[in-house]
């Protein structure tokens, strides 16, 4: 039987608990503050930047906003995030991908301190994922796991397919390598020709 998760209300609830917990943290004398950088003018990452924002304002976490032109040397983009890990009014650090060519997307992420990658790309925190000690979760395969928690999915050695591998989504959620959803057999891929039979299972072989 087909049941449809209402998004919207797992959201609110989010919110309602990102909100509570911000305010403990006032009470302690810690204002929360996500500065968001973005290093180009893709409109869609204008939007996600923005989209973020507002979040941020609804449950009372503060922002700064860092925006540099597309054609900004690299290391001038390098020394703006070595500033923002030196400021002791930021806790968190978010990169909106992607970054101009002429910029290496991989040395922006490394240049993240690991405790202020609000996104987990860094590799120290990718790492701990993987390992099973995550600092942060990258948000979409977060958010998916609420969406099957409020939904009382069980996962537990289901199959998964996931359509890409992209950093935040695709190799997050891919439980060989996090145990996210728990399932047993997952292939992560681009789209092709040949898999337009269907999904195949994933096997693996031990070696003896």
């Amino acid at each position: 039987m087909t049941e449809i998760i209402d998004g919207n209300a797992v959201a609110a609830d989010v919110r309602d608990e990102v909100s509570e917990a911000v305010d403990d943290l006032e009470t302690e004398g810690v204002t929360s503050t996500l500065a968001t950088v973005l290093m180009s003018d893709d409109p869609a990452s204008e939007t996600y930047v923005s989209m973020k924002q507002s979040d941020c304002e609804e449950v009372g976490v503060d922002t700064v906003d860092v925006e540099l032109d597309s054609d900004t040397p690299a290391a001038e983009r390098y020394d703006t995030i070595d500033n923002l890990n030196a400021d002791n009014d930021v806790n968190g650090i978010l990169v909106q991908m992607p970054v101009p060519d002429h910029v290496d997307d991989r040395r922006v992420l490394r240049s993240i301190d690991p405790e202020m990658d609000v996104d987990g790309l860094h590799p120290e925190n990718i790492g701990r994922l993987v390992a099973g000690d995550a600092r942060y979760k990258p948000c979409t395969p977060r958010g998916i796991q609420r969406l099957l928690a409020a939904a009382d999915a069980e996962t537990e050695g289901k199959d998964a397919v996931v359509v890409g591998r992209s950093r935040l989504v695709g190799k997050p959620i891919d439980p060989r390598r996090s145990g996210y959803c728990g399932g047993r057999s997952l292939r992560s891929r681009r789209r092709s020709r040949r898999d337009a039979a269907g999904p195949r299972r994933a096997r693996s072989r031990r070696r003896q």
